[in-house]
């Protein structure tokens, strides 16, 4: 984390250095999750399953986000760096009981883009995500060795190694308010992980789930935002000393 945001400021500080324009604001928004596997594990008893065995999907939720952005333009080309609080969630149905997994985290976003008549956008680019929690609820262990019975007790995920994602995206923006609708896909891969389901609330009755194994953790998600500009840019005119190269031939 440390190498992207020295990274990301050193970037920042050369960009705006040599902008043309730049503007900064604030953002805000709803965000729909979609992604994830689990897969239920059981013995048997006289020929049949004790627990679940079958795969769950997780299930859309929506999720929220607020921040702030800053965006430098180079003509009708601009990078976009943003500091973003997100909430997703993920719900997976089981036969008796559903559960919900939660992650809180920071999005860092570098966004590359391409002003259309200063009224749209189009742009991409990566996002740097660590994470404040990833709670998967009626989780009650990781199971580390079953035969050996060690366990790590809690409801919280395995976290990505990297955890980097992709987006893109467009804009439409009139005066200082803009709406912006982006993807993002997740890249932030992490090692299946069995766990131990707190059966006595989700998995005592027939057909419940005890325990599983979490395939897929990453979450992708559709972001819908409402932005505000404080200002809406002012062209730099590559200044010196209060004056504009252009202003001074004119006054020659």
């Amino acid at each position: 984390m440390k190498l992207y945001l020295t990274s990301l400021l050193i970037l920042t500080g050369i960009t705006l250095g040599n902008a043309q324009n730049f503007t900064y604001g604030l953002k805000a928004g709803t965000n729909f999750s979609n992604g994830g596997q689990i897969r239920g594990e059981s013995f048997k008893e006289n020929g049949e399953y004790v627990y679940w065995t079958g795969t769950s999907q997780g299930q859309t939720k929506t999720g929220y986000h607020g921040g702030g952005f800053l965006e430098v333009g180079f003509g009708d080309f601009f990078l976009r760096p943003e500091v973003v609080y997100t909430s997703i969630q993920s719900e997976f149905i089981f036969p008796n009981k559903s559960s919900v997994y939660s992650i809180k985290k920071l999005d860092l976003p570098f966004l590359i883009g391409y002003n259309i008549r200063n009224v749209a956008g189009l742009y991409a680019g990566p996002v740097y995500s660590p994470m404040f929690s990833n709670e998967l609820q009626y989780k009650e262990a990781t199971i580390i060795k079953k035969e050996e019975n060690i366990w790590i007790k809690g409801s919280s995920l395995n976290e990505p190694s990297v955890p980097v994602n992709l987006q893109i995206g467009l804009k439409s923006e009139f005066n200082q308010l803009g709406l912006d609708l982006r993807y993002e896909y997740s890249l932030a891969g992490s090692d299946p992980e069995r766990v131990d389901m707190l059966n006595s609330t989700i998995g005592r009755e027939e057909g419940g789930i005890n325990v599983a194994t979490v395939e897929e953790a990453g979450l992708s998600q559709i972001i819908l935002s409402l932005t505000y500009k404080f200002n809406t840019g002012e062209d730099t005119g590559r200044r010196r000393g209060g004056y504009s190269y252009s202003r001074r031939r004119r006054t020659r």
